[in-house]
């Protein structure tokens, strides 16, 4: 297991902890999950699993709504990592 993978795990982990046992609203819950899944996307992102990312990008959309960094997200895992490090060293 990488460090990605432990700090994805360790981050559910919280996440439902606090659900379960932190009193929040349910905009409070809304804003710790999609904020949870988004963290989880940028390090499924880091670790190469494009498609794992754009499912956290998605889940974290459809709980939070439209947040420009949700979107961002969700577009370096369309295009991917090694492309944009390509195009970047070209400039």
């Amino acid at each position: 297991m990488t460090d990605n993978q432990r700090a994805i795990a360790a981050n559910r982990l919280a996440a439902e902890w606090a659900i379960n046992n932190v009193s929040l609203s349910k905009d409070q819950q809304r804003v710790l999950l999609s904020n949870a899944h988004y963290f989880c996307g940028i390090h499924e992102y880091i670790d190469h699993n494009r498609g794992r990312s754009i499912q956290q990008a998605i889940k974290a959309i459809q709980i939070g709504g439209l947040r420009y960094r949700f979107l961002f997200l969700l577009a370096k895992s369309f295009i991917g990592k090694k492309f944009i490090a390509r195009w970047q060293s070209r400039n």
